[in-house]
């Protein structure tokens, strides 16, 4: 149940623009206010117990914790009763960043304004958006080698419906008949001097 400091501080934020979100939809549970303002920013709110305020340890501690929210929100303040306010070393906080909320019964003022953090994308977003850009460049590469696969396939079947006119080359035959004679008379010599006789006259030797 929210207390009436926490509703004082509630209000005053809100009339700075911001709008409360509940604790459950926050990433921590210790903070006792969560806000997000008009930008989207995350603010969160640490108001200290009165347990938590005995003594400057005690006040020290509370700090230190704000300052782990720094790692979620992209402002923090602490919230502080203003008879507290001098036990508080306003340096302290300025350096670690926070801001820093003064009330009693009647008034309630910020002192210090927060500085902002910055917060970058977790690594195991980051890890899904670099595993999302490898399948994109995954299914961009099967989709090219679908295409290649298809222009080699358009080109094979191109090629396989051109037949090439090759000529039958002409067999020589082992034997050829000149003048009705066996191929092995050709260009034979005695052949020649074979077919002339009888033609010329003979000679006779004296």
């Amino acid at each position: 149940m929210i207390s009436s400091t926490e509703e004082k501080v509630k209000l005053y934020l809100m009339s700075k623009g911001m709008q409360p979100l509940s604790i459950d939809e926050t990433l921590e549970t210790e903070p006792n206010l969560s806000f997000n303002e008009a930008n989207g920013s995350k603010v969160f709110v640490k108001i200290p117990s009165r347990e938590e305020l005995e003594n400057r340890n005690a006040i020290l501690s509370v700090i230190l914790r704000a300052t782990s929210f720094t790692r979620t929100a992209n402002r923090v303040y602490i919230a502080l009763p203003r008879t507290y306010a001098p036990m508080i070393d306003g340096a302290i906080i300025q350096e670690e960043g926070l801001g820093l909320i003064i009330y009693d019964e009647k008034t309630i003022n910020e002192v210090i304004a927060p500085k902002f953090f910055e917060h970058q994308a977790s690594s195991k977003s980051q890890e899904n958006l670099d595993v999302a850009q490898e399948i994109e460049q995954l299914g961009s590469r099967i989709s090219q080698l679908e295409q290649t696969v298809q222009t080699l396939r358009s080109e094979i079947s191109q090629l396989k419906s051109i037949r090439p006119s090759v000529e039958t080359p002409k067999t020589e035959k082992t034997e050829t008949v000149r003048d009705g004679l066996p191929a092995f008379f050709r260009d034979n010599a005695w052949l020649d001097i074979l077919s002339k006789r009888g033609r010329e006259p003979e000679r006779y030797v004296s």
